[in-house]
């Protein structure tokens, strides 16, 4: 994907995001819309159970030492749109045969357990992002294509490169969800690495959390990751998770090498996929720039839970956010 290209898709994207109804809209339009916000939230006990039941007088939010007022705590299940993003380039695919067998175990294992009121899509990519499978309930062209690329692997390497555009194939899952839902899932397999993004890490982030997007990661670990080439140089596990925790989503690792053998489903990713408290909130100034802010889950006497674990966007992000271009090397 290109410079051009890039930039053309965030400002696209950023348009569409505005026009997306008060329901499904992380900055809800109307009068004091520049302080709302509308976070995706899942509340987990120690078991990693999700925890039901809450109302808004169960949250206490605090932004730059002030309190954050919550208008309203709904819990969410409607159908879900789920764009799986697969890494087919070569550390992926020729480096580890039983990587590449789990991570194909994996994306069929979400085909097979999402609701068929679900609307899916799917995105390879490796250092180039191939033409999406568009959002839809039907399964078969996924499954098709997915079929494709485990029967001919290399051929699919030689149609879009060895090496890997992480940053580049998640702007374009973006683009497949518009116009932006809150609670909205990209569900990406990969390894972590990066070398050949021109997207601006800084830019994405700010669309994937101003469209109330969350990214769920299936990592594969490695022990001699660091041998393995220069692409973890750009872009290591710990950036991923940055990735998934400022958009309130989970990270799941798997080291199949050393487990000989593929991994069940990650534990409790599938149900914070499904269900989640839509907690809107009214801040107490308005974002200027991308802030981090707090969220708790507090008893009848205000005083914080214990035992429980809030999954959320961890920072909060200008409305509407800004148009520039999101071409890596501007953000540092």
């Amino acid at each position: 994907m290109q410079r051009h290209t890039s930039a053309v898709l965030f400002a696209v994207l950023l348009s569409v995001s505005l026009r997306a109804s008060s329901q499904d809209s992380y900055c809800p339009p109307g009068e004091g819309s520049e302080l709302r916000r509308v976070i995706p939230v899942n509340v987990l006990d120690r078991d990693s159970n999700q925890v039901t039941g809450l109302t808004a007088a169960d949250f206490r939010g605090k932004y730059r030492g002030h309190p954050v007022k919550i208008l309203s705590a709904t819990w969410d299940t409607r159908p879900r749109r789920i764009v799986l993003v697969l890494d087919v380039s070569e550390s992926m695919v020729r480096w580890s045969p039983a990587r590449w067998a789990t991570a194909r175990a994996a994306a069929r294992d979400i085909l097979s357990r999402a609701p068929a009121e679900y609307e899916v899509a799917l995105i390879l990519f490796a250092k180039k992002v191939a033409d999406p499978i568009p959002l839809q309930r039907s399964r078969a062209p996924v499954l098709q294509q997915l079929t494709a690329a485990v029967e001919n692997p290399q051929k699919l390497e030689q149609e879009l490169g060895g090496s890997t555009a992480f940053l580049d194939a998640l702007l374009e899952a973006a683009r497949l969800l518009d116009p932006p839902q809150v609670g909205d899932v990209i569900y990406a397999i990969t390894d972590g690495g990066d070398n050949r993004s021109q997207t601006s890490e800084k830019k994405l982030r700010e669309l994937l959390v101003g469209s109330g997007t969350r990214l769920y990661t299936l990592v594969f670990l490695d022990p001699n990751r660091r041998d393995l080439g220069a692409e973890y140089a750009l872009f290591e596990p710990s950036l991923v998770r940055e990735f998934v925790e400022v958009t309130g989503g989970h990270m799941a690792m798997a080291m199949p090498e050393r487990e000989n053998g593929a991994i069940g489903a990650p534990f409790g990713l599938y149900a914070q996929m499904a269900a989640f408290y839509r907690v809107e909130v009214e801040l107490p100034e308005p974002v200027d720039k991308a802030r981090s802010w707090k969220l708790e889950v507090v008893d009848a006497e205000g005083k914080r839970r214990q035992g429980l674990t809030l999954v959320y966007p961890n920072k909060l992000v200008p409305c509407p956010a800004s148009e520039s271009s999101p071409t890596r090397g501007e953000d540092q």
